[in-house]
């Protein structure tokens, strides 16, 4: 199955904890979603693919694992295939990885139809990242007061760039 997934990335100007007690200020009945811990790797590949596996813990008990190849066609646009697998794969393909895996809480439903993924690895120094899905490039979209600089098509930005920073001595 293809899907095109059209994405913008923005830095985050707040803490999380301080985008959340403003939006239950504004919003006391807002329910806000507990954070989904995801920890991947990237496969290195020779090509203009990205591999990785994740592993998505979203509450106790609650873990799913997925492989997903992903290829760039525009800065906001890729086509990413994204397909369940076993504990056991994960952790095969896991192995092949040339890289401490990333560690990040994804916090959904924030502000609309952001995440926003803070990142754990003491290398990555809490970095806060926010992405948004649309339907087309140039949707329109409200922007929340925490939204800081656009980094759409800046690979420093990339999960799969960040994994570099990560990697194992040689």
């Amino acid at each position: 199955m293809n899907m095109h997934e059209i994405e913008r990335r923005f830095l985050v100007t707040a803490t999380v904890e301080e985008i959340k007690d403003r939006l239950l200020s504004d919003y006391p009945k807002r329910k806000l979603y507990v954070p989904h811990l995801i920890v991947q790797s990237y496969i290195p590949d020779s090509g203009s693919l990205s591999m990785r596996v994740r592993q998505i813990t979203t509450g106790p008990g609650e873990t799913g694992y997925f492989l997903t190849v992903k290829r760039r066609e525009t800065a906001v646009t890729s086509v990413e295939i994204e397909h369940p697998i076993t504990r056991e794969v994960y952790a095969k393909y896991a192995t092949l990885s040339d890289h401490e895996p990333i560690r990040k809480l994804r916090h959904r439903d924030l502000y609309g139809e952001f995440t926003v993924d803070k990142y754990l690895n003491p290398k990555l120094d809490g970095l806060l990242k926010a992405e948004i899905e649309l339907n087309h490039e140039d949707e329109w979209f409200s922007k929340p007061w925490w939204l800081g600089e656009e980094v759409t098509g800046q690979k420093e930005y990339t999960d799969f760039y960040l994994a570099q920073q990560l990697r194992y001595p040689v």
